[in-house]
């Protein structure tokens, strides 16, 4: 089976439409909101200096991703 130019762009035009519309997702559960730190502002344009250390989190029970806070 071969495709014309026109089936080609007719496909490519179905297909991008199809991945723009929004799904959905369902999880199972209660989600756990991610710990956002609070803002940082700087006095008189002094530097603000910030250590990192590793530590995990968890997103479902069991489980631990390795991440810099």
């Amino acid at each position: 089976m071969s495709f014309s130019r026109r089936q080609f762009l007719q496909a490519s035009g179905i297909a991008l439409c199809a991945g723009a519309i929004p799904l959905r997702a369902n999880a199972a559960g209660q989600q756990q909101p991610l710990p956002v730190p609070p803002l940082l502002e700087s006095r008189r344009g002094q530097p603000l200096f910030m250590t990192l250390q590793r530590a995990h989190w968890s997103f479902t029970q069991g489980t631990r991703a390795p991440v810099w806070e």
